[in-house]
């Protein structure tokens, strides 16, 4: 099976092997080469010694075999006398060794140690061909008959250039290889020590080896788990210690790249934190790459647990999910407005562009800005302009109807010159008192955003003392009560002039929309530590589906009524900005058929 490759496409090792440690890959090897060359050694010195004897005792037998031979009679015919056969019986009892004498075939003729009789045909035997053949014959085996182990030279008897017998010689070799090898049991115990010995420093010299590698292998392992301001000792072994250096070489490269991918990643999340606009970033698989804080925010889900997940899980938007598909498709910057329904209605800006490396988009970065409040002063602006053209058209065209009137003729009848004169001075104030409006309105937005309110700290009740006298005038003609509740110690910080403006339209308010002869209350006190104003009526209260609009600029609930009374419609609009310039609200809290309260909350 060959090797595979694991995911950073470094070959990876046979799944079925075990590792090992380097030091019994190199102590075992070492180890048995060493108990091998003890062995052989030994094995070589036995058979050394065992050829050394074998050769001596060959030459001793050949020299006996010399003397003998020069004794025997030239004629063959001779050789089983019994002459003969006291002679081999002499010279072997005084050499102590076997003689056996023989003709041509291998037949024996005379044996020194048994009868001839009794002796097997040996022209088969290895000593025997050689000798047949002319030459001088060796071997050494097992004999059956004596049960030893023989080593036999046989020599050739010639007679006229023929071959016409042999002589042999044998004696019992005094011991086997092995028994030799117990014989010479010191130097095998020598060799045990050595061998000893050097077990041990081979143990020592691959444990020298292996130490600094050990140490290699804890120092990248060190590295692995991201501890790179350690560094590993240096090696003795030049090559360990180049080894060592390129490592630490290594580490102190990667330490500073990790701490400026560390320092880049900061100052991206920082940049991408401080963003009002959402950021986020697809892959091609749709899944999420970077989301921050304000794209989570928007779509109301935990930026950590959102990275990694399939978008259409982190954003339930069916318009966004083919916008981030089209921008996948397009190859190049896209631009869309979504409106987004959940929790709230929002109108969100969409910029995509692919990312694009070596020629293949990988992804894609989308910029989310919330543009619902640019929208809504857009639509606010142009109802503003709506609604101020429809008020101001109304009484420039009475006036300008009334003008026409008179110069066609109605001057010349005093009564209906008069009533005509009468129209335009009302129509005349209606414009004044809208344009008066518009300009404290102006103001009140001018301070409020500029943020430069010019508050100090007094006394509650005589602005709201001002306020009552103020608007005094509007409810005396209905014959109302106005009645004022403030306690003298009541203090805060605030605008006196917007304070007055905000009392004196909410009495106002109160005044035209309430029933003649009723009451009006006027109340201030301290509440939770913030400034509570309210203005309570008597009238028909406020149907609820108006109680979202009545702040805005120009909307009437009765048209028909409020031009009456000359009211131009940004009464309460005008009491909502002075809330808003003094870091306050303003509500309403209201029955039908029981009255309206409105409520100035400021912080004290």
């Amino acid at each position: 099976m060959s090797a595979g490759r694991d995911r950073a496409g470094v070959p990876s090792r046979n799944p079925m092997s075990r590792p090992k440690p380097l030091l019994s890959r190199l102590f075992l090897p070492y180890l048995s080469v060493a108990i091998l060359t003890v062995v052989f050694l030994l094995v070589g010195i036995g058979t050394a010694f065992r050829r050394a004897e074998l050769r001596q005792l060959q030459h001793s037998l050949t020299s006996r075999l010399q003397l003998v031979l020069v004794q025997l009679p030239g004629d063959s015919s001779r050789f089983s006398s019994q002459d003969t056969d006291s002679l081999l019986r002499a010279n072997a009892g005084a050499g102590s060794f076997r003689l056996t004498l023989m003709d041509h075939e291998g037949r024996v003729l005379a044996e020194t140690d048994t009868l001839a009789s009794v002796v097997p045909v040996q022209g088969n035997r290895p000593e025997m061909l050689q000798a047949l053949f002319g030459k001088r014959g060796f071997d050494d085996r097992l004999d059956p008959v004596f049960g030893t182990t023989q080593l036999f030279v046989a020599e050739p008897i010639r007679h006229n250039g023929q071959v016409v017998g042999v002589l042999r010689a044998s004696e019992r070799i005094r011991a086997s290889r092995w028994e030799f090898f117990r014989q010479i049991g010191g130097l095998a115990a020598i060799s045990v020590l050595l061998i000893a010995f050097g077990v041990i420093l081979i143990y020592l010299i691959v444990r020298r080896v292996t130490r600094p590698i050990q140490e290699l292998e804890s120092g990248a392992e060190r590295f692995a788990r991201g501890e790179l301001d350690e560094r590993i000792e240096e090696s003795d072994t030049t090559e360990l210690a180049h080894l060592s250096r390129a490592l630490n070489h290594m580490a102190a490269q990667l330490n500073e790249r990790i701490r400026g991918s560390e320092r880049l990643r900061d100052e991206q999340d920082a940049v991408l934190s401080s963003m009002r606009e959402g950021v986020v970033a697809v892959d091609r698989d749709g899944r999420v790459m970077i989301i921050n804080a304000a794209a989570a925010e928007q779509f109301q889900v935990d930026a950590q647990r959102a990275k990694g997940r399939l978008v259409e899980e982190v954003v339930r938007s069916t318009d966004i999910h083919r916008f981030i598909r089209d921008t996948l498709t397009a190859g190049g910057p896209v631009e869309r407005e979504v409106a987004r329904f959940m929790p709230d209605e929002r109108i969100l800006q969409m910029r995509g562009n692919p990312i694009i490396a070596v020629g293949e988009v990988l992804g894609v970065v989308i910029v989310i800005s919330d543009v619902t409040q640019m929208r809504r002063i857009e639509e606010t602006r142009r109802e503003f302009v709506a609604n101020a053209s429809h008020e101001l058209k109304t009484p420039v065209t009475a006036i300008i109807g009334s003008i026409e009137t008179l110069r066609e003729g109605a001057m010349e009848n005093p009564r209906d010159a008069e009533r005509f004169l009468d129209i335009m001075s009302r129509q005349a104030d209606y414009l004044q008192s809208i344009i008066e409006d518009l300009l404290t309105l102006a103001r009140i937005e001018q301070v409020s955003d500029a943020q430069k309110l010019a508050a100090e700290r007094q006394a509650i009740l005589p602005i709201l003392k001002d306020a009552v006298d103020a608007a005094s005038s509007a409810a005396d003609s209905r014959g109302q009560q106005v009645v004022l509740d403030c306690s003298p110690e009541v203090t805060a910080s605030v605008n006196a002039f917007l304070i007055r403006q905000a009392v004196v339209n909410l009495i106002d308010n109160a005044a035209k929309y309430s029933p003649e002869g009723t009451r009006i209350d006027v109340r201030a006190g301290v509440a939770e530590g913030v400034l509570v104003i309210a203005v309570e009526d008597r009238g028909p209260g406020i149907a609820e589906k108006h109680l979202s609009r009545i702040f805005e600029r120009f909307y009437r609930i009765e048209a028909s009524r409020n031009r009456k009374y000359g009211g131009t419609g940004l009464g309460l609009a005008i009491v909502k900005h002075a809330a808003l310039a003094h870091g306050g609200t303003v509500h309403v809290d209201t029955q039908l058929g029981r009255g309206s309260v409105f409520s100035l909350r400021l912080p004290k």
